[in-house]
Formats: C-alpha cells, sequence, structure tokens
C-alpha cells in the first residue's frame, strides 16, 4: 500500500518541484532592459520585457511607475526639453534592469528655422520679424535669440509667410502688450488662415493665457486673440477689439455669457457666413461685423440693447433684419452699404432713426417703423429704393416726425401705409398682421 501511495505521489512532487524551481528562475532572471525607446504623438513606447512586472519612469528626476511598456507624456511642458530614463523590474521593484535613457523634446522645445528678429528699440529684447513655417504650417516663436528675451512679434506687411501660418506657438516671454487693442490689430490681422493658436504658461496668474485656441485675458473675462479653430470657452464676458479682424473662419458660436462685442472684432472676416449670437449680448459695437460679405442672415436676440456705428456696414449678403424692441439706440451707418438687404424691420423701443442707418442699401424696398420713431436723420435712407413703408402709426403720428429731408427722399416716394387693426372704413394706405406677416388691408368701400 505505501509503495502504492509513493508512486501515485512522486510525479506530483516532481511537477511541483519543476514548478517552484521555474518561479525561482523567473524571480532571479537578470532583467533586460528596455529596447526601442521611442516618442510618438505624446506617448513614450517601448519594447516589452520578458518576466517584468513593471517598469520605472524617471523624467528629471521625478519616478512614475507604468504597468505596460508605454507612458503618457502629454502632461509634460510643450516647450521643454526632458531626459527620461526606463527600467524593467520585478519582485515588487527588488530586482531591476539596467535603465534604457530617451531625450524628449516637447514639440515647441525647438522654434522653426527661418524666423528673422530686430531688437526692440531702447530694450535688450527682440521681436519677430519675418516668419517661417514647416511642412504642417507650424511656427514655433521661441522664448530667446542670441541670449536675449523674444517679447513681441511685429510682422512684416509684406511677409507672404504670414498668411501660411495654420499652427502659432507663443512662449512666456511675449509681452501683455502684444494682446492689446491696436497692437492685436497691427501684429495678428495678417494671421487670417490661422488654426490653433498657444500661449507658454508663466505662472498660475497669467493675466493672458490660451484657451480654445483662443487667447483670453482672464483677468476680465476677455477674448483677445481668435482664429479658425477658436471655441470660445464659457464664462468669456467681452470679444475684444479685433479679436477676429480678417480671419478666415466660416462659423462662430458664441456661449451665453458673452455680453459685448467690441470694435471691430470680426470686421473683414469675408467667409463668415454663420454666427449664433449668446442669449444675454447687449451691445455690437463700432464695424463689429463690417465686411462680412459672407453673413446673409442674423439673428439678433431679445437681450441687446445697443448697436453702434457701421455694425454691420458693408455685409453686403445681408438680406433681412429685424431690430428686437430691446433695442434702444440702432446707431449710425449700422447697415450702411448692405446692397442685398431687401426689408427691415426696427426696434419698437427705437426713438431716432440715426445718420446714415441704410445708407447705400440699394435693394432695401420694405421698411417697417415703429410708433415712437420722433427723429429720422439725414442720409437714413440715401440711396434705398423704398416701395413700402409699414408705419405702426397714424398719419397724424407720422406728420409729427422730425425728418431731415437730405439723403431720405425714398421716404417721401414710397407708399406709406399706416397701421389699423381693424379693416378700414374709408379709403387709404393701411395695414395689419396676418400670421405675423405685414399685410395691406384691402378697403371694401
Amino acid at each position: 500500500m505505501k509503495k502504492l501511495l509513493l508512486k501515485i505521489l512522486l510525479p506530483f512532487t516532481i511537477l511541483f518541484a519543476c514548478l517552484g524551481f521555474a518561479a525561482c528562475d523567473k524571480e532571479s532572471a537578470i532583467l533586460s532592459a528596455p529596447q526601442n525607446l521611442r516618442a510618438e504623438s505624446e506617448m513614450l513606447y517601448w519594447d516589452g520585457v520578458e518576466y517584468a512586472e513593471g517598469y520605472t519612469v524617471v523624467i528629471d528626476g521625478k519616478a512614475y511607475t507604468a504597468t505596460e511598456n508605454k507612458f503618457d507624456l502629454s502632461g509634460l511642458n510643450n516647450w521643454n526639453t526632458y531626459r527620461i530614463t526606463v527600467r524593467a523590474f520585478n519582485q515588487n521593484g527588488a530586482n531591476c534592469s539596467a535603465p534604457a535613457e530617451i531625450v524628449y523634446e516637447g514639440k515647441c522645445a525647438v522654434p522653426t528655422p527661418g524666423l528673422e528678429y530686430k531688437i526692440i528699440s531702447g530694450k535688450k529684447e527682440y521681436a519677430v520679424t519675418k516668419f517661417a513655417v514647416d511642412e504642417n504650417g507650424t511656427c514655433i516663436i521661441p522664448s530667446t535669440y542670441r541670449g536675449q528675451k523674444v517679447t513681441s512679434i511685429s510682422p512684416d506687411p509684406e511677409d507672404p509667410a504670414v498668411e501660411k501660418v495654420k499652427h502659432l506657438y507663443l512662449p512666456h516671454t511675449i509681452d501683455d502688450s502684444a494682446f492689446h487693442l491696436d497692437s492685436v490689430r497691427n501684429n495678428f490681422k495678417k494671421f487670417c488662415n490661422l488654426e490653433t493658436i498657444d500661449l507658454e504658461r508663466k505662472g498660475e496668474d497669467d493675466k493672458y493665457v490660451s484657451e480654445g485656441n483662443c487667447i483670453v485675458n482672464q483677468s476680465i473675462a476677455s477674448l483677445s486673440v481668435g482664429c479658425i479653430g477658436s471655441v470660445i470657452p464659457e464664462g468669456i464676458k467681452t470679444i475684444s477689439f479685433y479679436a477676429f479682424f480678417g480671419v478666415n473662419i466660416k462659423s462662430i458660436a458664441l456661449p451665453d455669457s458673452v455680453a459685448v462685442i467690441n470694435n471691430s472684432a470680426f470686421a473683414d472676416c469675408s467667409l463668415l457666413s454663420e454666427i449664433k449670437f449668446s442669449a444675454t449680448l447687449e451691445v455690437i459695437a463700432f464695424s463689429a461685423f463690417e465686411n462680412c460679405t459672407s453673413l446673409s442672415e442674423i439673428s439678433l436676440p431679445a437681450t441687446l440693447k445697443q448697436m453702434i456705428g457701421g455694425a454691420f456696414a458693408g455685409c453686403s449678403a445681408l438680406q433681412s433684419v429685424e431690430i428686437p424692441d430691446s433695442v434702444t439706440d440702432a446707431g449710425m451707418t449700422t447697415f450702411r452699404g448692405c446692397t442685398s438687404l431687401k426689408s427691415a424691420k426696427l426696434s419698437e423701443g427705437m426713438t431716432t432713426i440715426d445718420f446714415g442707418l441704410f445708407s447705400g442699401c440699394s435693394s432695401l424696398t420694405e421698411i417697417m417703423i415703429p410708433r415712437k420713431i420722433a427723429n429720422i436723420k439725414g442720409n437714413a435712407f440715401e440711396n434705398c429704393p423704398l416701395a413700402e413703408i409699414f408705419y405702426k402709426g397714424t398719419q397724424e403720428d407720422w406728420n409729427k416726425i422730425e425728418i431731415v429731408e437730405t439723403g431720405n427722399e425714398a421716404l417721401f416716394s414710397a407708399t406709406l401705409n399706416y397701421y389699423s387693426e381693424e379693416a378700414p372704413t374709408e379709403a387709404g394706405n393701411y395695414w395689419h398682421y396676418v400670421d405675423g406677416v405685414p399685410t395691406k388691408w384691402v378697403y371694401q368701400g
């Protein structure tokens, strides 16, 4: 019986012994150093090491653990160069391989070759004056040149490379003044094909930061510079002067936090055909959308209070406009030169039709004027072929309006229709609403 039991147990004893020796071999094995380290699209990869339980990744002296033969580098500063080592380990780190090393350059660490610089007068600082791009349209501005800081960009107006820049990376040394009013107009207006823009951070308290492919003044929640790829962050209250001036954007959506669109913010955006206004918008300032020649329709929000001179001047594709009743001031020359504009409805909150409001609207044949209008300034309807005026008041009310005749001859040659809710009891030109549409009464007398 004992011999039989021994025969049965012996094979299992040998098997367990072999497995034990194999486990000991694995734990005591000399681990090879990781091979073929390579960085691809902000990921670090290497060939897997036999018997490794994990890997230790050390980046500039700081250690991380990876369970697979890859490591995410996207959290690193794009502007820096890093020394990275990788070791394989087992036995919970008691057994480690020799290190493998790679030097990783962030995508902004190496400036674009071919840039030209000039010394800024009275300062030991440089400005970039001529630009260059790689095969992807990327331009990386360095933080220093010849040992001095690069603090601004000042594109040569004749430099053809500026319009070729699709991806612009700006160092933390760029002075805040580069994002002020006229600086934006002068320095960014030729970057019309820019798709992405990135500004290196200085620290947590930076005044200007890049977010959503925009340069944002976070101290006042204002967007200073935009581009084709901009997604305007929620919380932005103001679109600043010249922010998108001349940029080849086709559409834009404003978050509901935006209350003000400042001077020339979208001027000369000739490809802009669609805009979604914010639900809290109050002011559209001077020339904000001037010469947006592809903009064929707009839907102004009910919160809008004021439009300032030339806000939509030169929008030659715009076909109709309805100014919401919240607006008290539609401004001067706001729709000047909108040559495709056929009809317009003015706000019930307006008391004045200002100078040149529809000057040069050579297709404008129909206008709806509210009863509260007390003044019509000069050239408000200059060169407008008005055929029908739908006035919200009576003939007596109309006669009280102070009209400057110069440039408003069309008001006297057009058919003037007075509002009447009930069918008229006498012959004349009267109108009412039918399903929200101004419709002439047909006198039945």
